[in-house]
């Protein structure tokens, strides 16, 4: 299943929780974050997979 639309750190894990097996994130989580891509990359796989 996936999500797409509004996916961002906060509500990425719940949505992996809950059995979304592909997430969408764009313009918020990721390429609007002043530290850049990358970092927003790293910072949202930590959020949604801590145990990664």
């Amino acid at each position: 299943m996936e999500v797409d639309g509004g996916i961002g750190p906060e509500n990425g894990r719940a949505c992996a929780a809950a059995g979304a097996d592909a997430l969408v994130a764009g313009a918020f989580a990721v390429f609007s974050q002043p530290d850049g891509v990358e970092a927003a990359c790293r910072r949202f796989r930590a959020a949604v997979f801590p145990d990664a």
